[in-house]
């Protein structure tokens, strides 16, 4: 959706004036990851696997995975059409946010094209760009 929004911006002369940019907070230790999986997994399970992360923790604070959506909001270096997430190992941890590479699927124009409009049917609006 970035990328689309991001040649949407370019096309209608907007460049510059807006920025389209992602960003991920990497692993962080919220309750997310757990109420998700509390859903599909039985409680031994999700003790278990409280247990296991308390030994081999993964996870980094809530405040750092912060980072990489507040640098893509407030660092002026940042441009249109650019990826954020932690500098760290695999992208999923870090100390400071660092531009990242997505994966390939996610710079097909023909889906996001179809992204776009399933957004739009969904959300019951048009997003048009002009000056």
């Amino acid at each position: 959706f970035t990328y689309e929004l991001d040649r949407r911006i370019t096309a209608a002369g907007l460049s510059g004036q807006i920025l389209s940019v992602a960003a991920h907070p990497g692993i962080t230790a919220s309750e997310l990851p757990s109420k998700m999986l509390a859903a599909y997994l039985p409680t031994w399970m999700m003790n278990f696997m409280d247990k296991l992360l308390a030994i081999a923790p993964v996870f980094q604070a809530t405040e750092r995975g912060a980072l990489p959506s507040l640098f893509a909001a407030t660092d002026s270096s940042v441009e249109s059409g650019s990826f954020f997430g932690p500098n760290g190992f695999l992208g999923i941890w870090g100390r400071a946010p660092a531009k990242m590479q997505s994966s390939d699927a996610s710079y097909s124009e023909e889906d996001a094209t179809a992204l776009w409009i399933l957004s739009e049917g969904t959300a019951h609006c048009k997003f048009e760009l002009s000056k």
